[in-house]
């Protein structure tokens, strides 16, 4: 298990040694773990940086609930102009399905809006998304994008170790796409 564990992850930093850059708009939990946001990706902003987590959101559910949603606001003010940001998010634990949708104004650099959908597989540790964002008011720049997250299990009451792949611009619509991200994440344990 360990060794596996290291040479995935001597995988992930040779890969990411490449000029990738990243955009980080999302939760401020998700600013805050730059690239390993991809590998999370289970709170409201998962629509944005990586749909397949809309498929096992950190959200609380009451028992007997078909659907769980949570709400996030951000706001931050710049020099120049005001930046904020709304991201609403839910799911359906039984059906392994979460959808997502939010508008981000990045202090006046540029505007996202958009939505997102991801599924997981029953008895597999693996889910799949898409999301369609506008980045622009004018409607010219809308981009699919697809994300894929990998659980591995630590055991019993810990939290799984999961991996991430987020690929931008599938269709190619702007000269440099399409973009892959790539991230781990894990709580760590005693």
């Amino acid at each position: 298990m360990k060794l596996r564990l290291v040479a995935v992850a001597l995988v992930c930093v040779l890969l990411a040694t490449g000029a990738w850059a990243q955009a980080i708009i999302g939760s401020p939990r998700a600013a805050a773990m730059g690239g390993a946001g991809i590998g999370v990706a289970d709170d409201a902003a998962a629509w944005y940086q990586n749909p397949a987590g809309l498929a096992a959101l950190n959200v609380p559910c009451r028992e007997g609930a078909e659907y769980a949603t949570q709400a996030v606001f951000s706001y931050a003010n710049t020099d120049d102009d005001d930046a904020y940001e709304l991201n609403v998010s839910g799911w359906n634990p039984s059906q392994l399905f979460g959808y997502g949708a939010g508008y981000v104004n990045a202090g006046g650099i540029f505007h996202a809006s958009g939505v997102g959908f991801g599924a997981g597989f029953k008895n597999m540790p693996l889910s799949v998304g898409f999301n369609v964002i506008n980045d622009r008011p004018d409607g010219d720049a809308t981009y699919l994008n697809a994300g894929v997250m990998y659980r591995i299990s630590q055991g019993e009451g810990k939290e799984p170790i999961r991996f991430g792949l987020a690929i931008d611009d599938l269709t190619d619509r702007s000269d440099m796409g399409p973009f892959y991200h790539i991230g781990i994440g894990w709580k760590p344990v005693n």
